[in-house]
């Protein structure tokens, strides 16, 4: 009885001084917190200050530099070989964040040791975690310090550049005011045209519906006539190897012309809102400038110093004084936009007139795809024998190909039927580059898309074995992307 008694008593007094120990290492271990979390607040504090402050400097001091035109005329000087980037900056503040916030996890585990241990020594502890503070300052210091550096010293280059090449700058700099001035009236030009459109969609749905639905139809049966009359050549003429060559490429011809002329008449049928035919010719004038000038949308800086002449002075001028006169017409018209109301009458007659200019095209338009054939047939008979039937033939199409296109720039896949994407419109002005598509570039893999591109295979010889498999017809296979790809990268 009197063991019982002594055991329960060590027992007693154990159980008491481990829950000392514990009570004094939880009170230790939340100091401990508190301490790290004061040292986490002030490091994270004076980190965002300097962030802050080099980014106020970059709005104040450097961007407004950026948005100049000089600076943009010794970017196209190569003056300005290593621009300041934002992102330089976002990056090595990320990067700084993150180590400061690993650090803060760090010291977290060690306190979390000490709490599992029960260790009683925690000197060395809250030196480490006074220590965080002492560790990230400099580095904040730093980063601060190489980031303002680095703007007051492109500051004082572009400063110093221009000083000791005023003339030419100059010069530059109206230049590349002039080609963006135009490109921005332009952009106005084509919104409020946008403003009238969308009207016509909204108030007049149903017309614009019947429109487009008779302009399609047509397009159609063109489509669907030519190739009748084609197919039932090429049975009857099965020797001639390349005429299914030649009627393809009349047919697609026929085809691009009769889309445009179809577009312009719809286009006419609106023309109180604005000059169709003056809107064509500033389309063309501002194409052929921004394909001088620009690529993907960015200057080419090159062209600026090389290409920019007095032919070029006159047509931006012209193109200028096209779009201010158009935009002109555009704020009148939207001004009294709500006036207007088409009645059914106009509508009947329009609809009426359409039909028949389709009506007449499709007649003419057949006509001459007969008269194509049977040139074409009675010039193949006289040379048949030179024909080599049997062989299988190489075009070599060797165009001056100028998309400037990014170095890394490839067709890597085929495209679906109404499928859009900048690939497509590459397609398409490679296409146009060689002579088989005349249609506007619109990204879409439309129906004139997809003929140009079969046209492009029959030409050079792409679906030999596999001609009456229609499913392999416009599918840009690897073999079409291939030759695609060769005609870019040789060029």
């Amino acid at each position: 009885m009197r063991k019982t008694k002594i055991w329960s008593l060590i027992l007693f007094v154990s159980l008491v001084s481990i829950s000392i120990v514990c009570s004094a290492s939880l009170n230790t271990s939340t100091s401990l917190y508190d301490l790290l979390n004061s040292q986490k607040t002030l490091v994270i504090g004076y980190f965002d200050k300097a962030s802050s402050d080099v980014y106020d400097k970059y709005d104040k001091l450097w961007k407004p530099v950026v948005q100049t035109v000089v600076y943009k005329s010794l970017v196209c000087l190569w003056a300005i070989t290593n621009p300041f980037d934002i992102t330089v900056v976002d990056t090595a503040k990320d990067n700084l964040r993150k180590s400061i916030l690993e650090e803060y996890i760090s010291l977290d585990g060690k306190i979390k040791r000490y709490e599992l241990w029960l260790l009683s020594d925690y000197t060395w502890l809250s030196l480490d975690i006074l220590a965080f503070s002492g560790k990230y300052t400099p580095l904040i210091n730093q980063f601060q310090t190489n980031q303002l550096l680095a703007i007051s010293w492109l500051i004082q280059s572009v400063r110093d550049y221009t000083n000791q090449n005023t003339q030419l700058i100059n010069t530059i700099s109206n230049n590349i005011t002039k080609i963006e001035s135009v490109n921005n009236w332009y952009e106005t030009l084509i919104q409020k045209i946008n403003i009238l459109q969308n009207w016509s969609f909204s108030w007049q749905s149903d017309f614009i519906k019947n429109l487009n639905t008779s302009k399609n139809l047509s397009i159609n049966i063109l489509d669907s006539n030519l190739q009748s009359q084609q197919d039932k050549i090429l049975k009857r003429y099965k020797k001639l190897t390349w005429l299914n060559l030649l009627l393809s490429e009349n047919k697609q011809n026929l085809l691009n012309i009769f889309s445009q002329d179809t577009e312009n008449q719809i286009n006419g049928i609106f023309s109180w809102y604005y000059d169709y035919i003056k809107l064509t010719q500033i389309k063309s004038d501002f194409l052929n400038l921004k394909k001088d000038f620009y690529s993907w949308n960015n200057l080419i800086c090159s062209n600026i110093i090389s290409k920019y002449n007095s032919t070029t002075e006159k047509l931006l001028l012209n193109t200028q004084s096209k779009i201010d006169w158009l935009i002109s017409w555009l704020n009148i018209s939207i001004s009294s936009i709500s006036s207007w109301w088409l009645s059914d009458l106009f509508k009947q007659s329009a609809l009426k007139n359409i039909k028949n200019f389709y009506s007449k095209r499709l007649n003419s338009d057949l006509q001459l795809f007969r008269a194509f054939t049977y040139q074409n047939i009675d010039s193949l008979f006289n040379n048949l024998l030179n024909i080599p039937v049997n062989n299988i033939i190489t075009w070599q199409i060797v165009p001056t190909i100028n998309l400037n296109l990014p170095q890394w720039f490839l067709f890597t896949k085929p495209f679906n039927l109404n499928e859009k994407s900048d690939s497509i419109k590459i397609l398409q002005q490679l296409l146009l580059q060689i002579w088989l598509y005349s249609w506007s570039i619109n990204w879409i893999y439309d129906s004139i898309t997809k003929n140009a591109t079969y046209l492009f295979q029959l030409k050079n010889w792409l679906l030999i074995w596999y001609e009456n498999r229609q499913a392999t017809r416009w599918w840009i296979w690897p073999a079409t992307r291939n030759l695609l790809n060769k005609l870019i990268t040789n060029n």
